[in-house]
């Protein structure tokens, strides 16, 4: 293929080429010629000047073409003139006559233009002063060589991620299910949650901040901590029995179980423990009956297998502890119960506690089993009942029911072509007789809420839309349904009073202007049901229609979430969108005189888990990290204070005597705080960030909050104190502009400069003809994107192709990439920025068990890791021995990044290590690959096993060792001075060590 034409055809797609640099392009002049374009910026005295066409895989004799002032273009290495030059700067400079020569496809040429002191050697590449080389075809598209200036991907690279287009941007009375019986019992039931509010104390087991929290909500306004005690666990559930507040725990520990502590306040507000006690097995709920907390488990026992003579076996088994709190505060085991089967419905009335566990029976994963425990009688705290066996999953504990001594449940039939059922036992009878039924509920239908009354059930199935149920249960020995109302969507919950059904679930109708759009938003609904034979919807209120197309709530998998106030006609329920700008809200609702009203719904900053009333129009919306005070009415609703309640700092950045730091809440980066480093308990200044982001970056006075799909940011100006507003990087307007990229790299901040590489396909300009060479098409390269923070517009600067995936920069501005060959080797270059223009200044290949890091430093630094071999010996008698393993060994490498890459440093540490950061010649490294690692449950964050660091100076061939340091975060989590270092403890705050 003549390269000129190919050339072309690359410009084209190129678009405009800049050309105020020391630069060499080629333009297409027309459809079958083109010229050479050379541009000089710089004062260059004696210099020898070479403009060369040039294959590097042509015998040496015939490699080179050279242009000179005599002859234009002739075989072999000529500067343009015998005699040096000098050279003032001059604008884009048209040579005519291009060189008539053909590249093969597997050749790599290039075009070249170089200028080196006299009487040095052109080809040594350590003499070139200035340079500028361009390929001229895809393989030479693919070499790193001084100078080069485009570039396509060294390696078929694995398209990790494609994006087209740009998302747009406790008054609890909804608690467990209760009953009356006929035995006149008044036995007070109870399940439990994280919070209560006791007076103008709101007592929170934080599993965020490892603390159970005790919060003065007296003033509103004002609301402060008052004392706090350390968890040992993850939190699960509280009870507040009197003078006593019984707290339950998840020990962290492997098979460490579950601990109960009784714990006290006295008089100067301080809480203090009376006793404690621990409970094998993974804890799933509890319940409480009186004075009786009853613990349900999971757990595992051995069992020996009867088909085989020392063999056992390990099964699940669901275990049921109850415990008395005496007077004194002491508890006591009172009885203890199992059943086969795990993950269960749990549901408590005054005198039964029911469980629906799935059926562990072999071949019958389908059913359910159904185990009632008999509360009534004091010798006997865990009475069971005999168990059921039904044909069908009971998806929750309000599916479950006891009223007038008789067990009501609704389950979903494992083949949906015979519907749901509703089932009546009779508690009275030894051998609980089944003595009324109803099959085939909405056949074909899934089964989603259930809500029993005293003599009717609600249930509400979907396929296509929502029917609602109401079946009548006057006559136990022959229930039927006598209702049914069909609607959109499905309610997830149903809460009943006086005739009244409020429901929250989804609505998965798209608006008229939104089409076939798929959407799945939160939905509230108000039903009249006073006729059970026609059911009517009052009104259906839909956050965000419109809006986003999905939005969830906690609320719809835990009802404690749900704030209904039925004397007030009221409720308020977390909301939760991931599309750009919705965030985290607590929505509002009036269902007053039969009318479903929005009241509005405030944003916060992290997503909330609960919410209550305080006082008329007043409520405090709770999450793990923040408690939220808000008044509402007939205005808008509006944050009367905010009370931060967890602080995980894990990003640190120290400039100019200041500590900067960043914490992360459970959906991203949300706060920036200002620290004095003489005291790292409390900020000198906060910064509520818009959004969570997805990365943050600091360098010298600026700190950037950064968010990847659509790409957005935040500015925080150190220096004046100013957090800018969010701030789009990409037009969401019209998604169609923004081209397809298959990865994006970790982001850069250079000089107020944010900088991205995306991997990119080659696509050529739509004006090429049909016959071109398609293998250009097939082509990946990286592509930097950039934009100066700054400026008062932020507006994006012209997109330059670099060699590889963006890593760091160096201090003195240079770019390093990493990028793997085409025989799998990794590679790091560096690249010189310049107005538009990349220039590659030098690059490596590396042994494949090095890595460039990326650190911003004085040079390239590099680890290598050599691993354990094991080698196999064979004796004369042909017998194999293992030969012991060598050792592994950490090697970190300094290159020098402006010469070559050439190796200035080397360090070695025995075993495998990871370099977390680099300052001053003094780096952190790891004494293992791990770092803090964090638990998910209940959105705990608790470190369960950390990994200790080492400080080492690195101006010796031999490191020495500084400093070691217990805990050890990633790169972020540490912040060092000349003779200072701050890192992250998690929620325990930030720690100081010196050396």
């Amino acid at each position: 293929m003549h390269i000129f034409r190919w050339f072309s055809l690359l410009c084209l797609g190129l678009g405009s080429l800049n050309s105020a640099a020391w630069q060499i392009d080629v333009q297409a002049d027309n459809d079958k010629s083109s010229q050479v374009v050379v541009s000089n910026d710089r004062d260059l005295h004696g210099m020898m000047v070479y403009l060369v066409w040039f294959d590097k895989d042509n015998p040496a004799a015939e490699m080179f073409q050279s242009w000179t002032l005599e002859k234009a273009w002739q075989k072999g290495l000529q500067p343009i003139s015998n005699n040096p030059l000098d050279l003032k700067p001059f604008d884009a400079f048209n040579l005519t006559n291009s060189p008539p020569t053909t590249c093969p496809e597997t050749h790599r040429c290039f075009m070249g233009m170089v200028a080196i002191p006299a009487n040095s050697d052109p080809l040594n590449s350590d003499n070139w002063q200035a340079v500028s080389m361009f390929p001229l075809n895809v393989a030479a598209s693919k070499e790193r060589i001084k100078g080069q200036r485009f570039f396509l991907a060294s390696a078929s690279s694995s398209l990790v991620y494609t994006s087209t287009s740009i998302d747009k941007a406790n008054n609890i009375t909804a608690a467990a299910p209760t009953s009356t019986t006929t035995t006149g019992s008044t036995a007070q039931t109870e399940k439990p949650d994280i919070l209560r509010l006791v007076g103008t104390d709101l007592w929170y087991a934080n599993a965020q901040a490892q603390r159970l929290q005790v919060i003065d909500v007296s003033k509103p306004e004002q609301p402060k901590l008052s004392t706090a005690y350390d968890l040992k666990g993850t939190p699960r559930e509280i009870y507040q029995l009197g003078q006593y507040t019984v707290l339950l725990e998840s020990l962290n520990s492997q098979n460490a179980g579950t601990q109960l502590t009784v714990l006290t306040r006295s008089a100067n507000g301080k809480l203090s423990p009376v006793d404690t006690l621990t409970l094998t097995g993974n804890f799933l709920q509890s319940r409480r009956r009186e004075n009786v907390i009853y613990s349900v488990m999971s757990d595992s026992e051995t069992f020996t297998k009867a088909d085989c003579i020392g063999c056992s076996a390990s099964q699940v088994v669901t275990k049921i502890t109850a415990l008395s709190l005496d007077a004194q505060g002491k508890l006591q085991i009172l009885d203890t119960a199992k059943v086969g089967g795990y993950t269960p419905s749990i549901a408590i009335f005054p005198d039964y506690l029911v469980l629906a566990n799935d059926n562990p029976q072999p071949n019958n994963w389908t059913a359910s089993q159904v185990q009632v425990f008999d509360l009534s009688q004091a010798s006997a705290p865990l009475r069971a009942l005999p168990g059921l066996l039904v044909p069908g999953q009971v998806p929750s504990e309000f599916h479950l029911n006891v009223f007038n001594q008789q067990l009501r449940l609704v389950y979903g039939a494992p083949d949906r072509a015979k519907g749901s059922s509703l089932a009546i036992y009779d508690l009275r009878n030894a051998q609980m007789p089944l003595i009324g039924k109803v099959d085939n509920i909405a056949i074909g239908e899934q089964l989603f809420a259930t809500r029993f009354t005293d003599n009717r059930a609600f249930v509400v199935t979907y396929k296509r839309t929502d029917p609602l149920w109401v079946i009548d249960l006057n006559d136990a020995t022959a229930p039927k349904i006598v209702g049914e109302l069909k609607v959109p969507g499905w309610s997830e919950k149903l809460f009943f009073n006086n005739d009244r059904l409020f429901a929250l679930g989804i609505n998965d109708q798209p608006l008229p202007n939104e089409k076939n759009q798929w959407v799945r938003r939160v939905a509230a609904s108000l039903f009249d049901v006073r006729d059970p034979a026609n059911p009517k919807e009052l009104g259906r209120f839909t956050p965000f229609a419109g809006e986003v197309s999905s939005t969830s709530s906690i609320a719809l998998d835990d009802e404690r979430a749900l704030s209904l106030d039925w004397q007030q006609s009221t409720a308020a329920f977390p909301l939760t969108s991931w599309e750009t700008q919705a965030g985290n809200h607590l929505q509002l609702l009036s269902f007053a005189n039969d009318q479903l009203q929005d009241l509005g719904r405030i944003d916060v900053s992290t997503s909330l888990l609960r919410s209550l009333p305080l006082q008329a129009n007043i409520l405090a919306a709770l999450g793990d990290q923040s408690l939220f005070t808000v008044k509402w009415g007939k205005d808008k609703p509006q944050i009367l204070a905010e009370l931060e309640l967890a602080t995980s700092v894990n990003w640190l950045h120290y400039q100019a005597g200041q500590l900067w730091g960043v914490a992360r809440g459970d959906r991203g980066f949300y706060r920036a705080y200002r620290y004095d480093p003489k005291d790292l308990t409390t900020p000198a200044q906060r910064w509520s960030l818009a959004r969570a982001f997805d990365s943050t970056l600091g360098d010298k006075n600026l700190i950037v909050f950064y968010s990847n799909n659509p790409a957005a940011v935040q500015v925080l100006d150190t220096q004046q104190g100013q957090l800018s507003k969010l701030q789009l990087l990409e037009d969401v307007a019209t998604p169609s502009t923004v081209t397809t990229w298959y990865d994006r790299s970790q982001t850069l901040l250079k000089d107020g400069w944010l900088y991205v590489g995306e991997q990119h396909p080659f696509v050529m300009d739509k004006r090429l003809p049909a016959n071109y060479n398609y293998q250009i098409e097939q082509q990946n390269q990286w592509v930097l994107r950039s934009w100066n923070l700054q400026a008062t517009t932020i507006v994006e600067a012209p997109r330059r192709t670099l060699a590889g995936r963006p890593l760091t920069f160096t201090n003195q501005g240079l770019l390093v990439t990493q990028e793997y060959t085409e025989k799998g080797q990794n590679r790091v270059n560096v690249l010189a920025l310049s107005g538009q223009n990349v220039n590659l200044v030098s690059s490596r290949e590396l042994d494949a068990s090095c890595y460039p890091l990326a650190i911003q430093a004085d040079g390239v630094y590099v680890q290598c890791t050599t691993y354990p071999q094991y080698n196999y010996a064979m004796d004369t008698a042909k017998t194999a021995s293992i030969v012991a393993p060598q050792q592994s060994s950490t090697i970190l490498l300094k290159l020098d990044a402006a010469h070559n890459l050439a190796e200035v440093g080397r360090w070695t540490w025995s075993g495998y290590r990871s370099v977390r950061t680099i300052n001053n010649n003094v780096v952190i490294i790891s004494n293992d690959s791990g770092g803090i690692y964090y638990t998910t449950a209940v959105a705990s964050t608790m470190p369960y096993g950390v990994f200790s660091c080492e400080l080492y100076r690195l101006d010796q061939a031999v490191p020495t060792l500084l400093k070691s340091i217990e805990t050890c975060p990633y790169a972020d989590g540490f912040a060092t001075s000349d003779q200072q270092g701050w890192v992250v403890q998690g929620f325990a705050g930030i720690s100081t060590f010196t050396w």
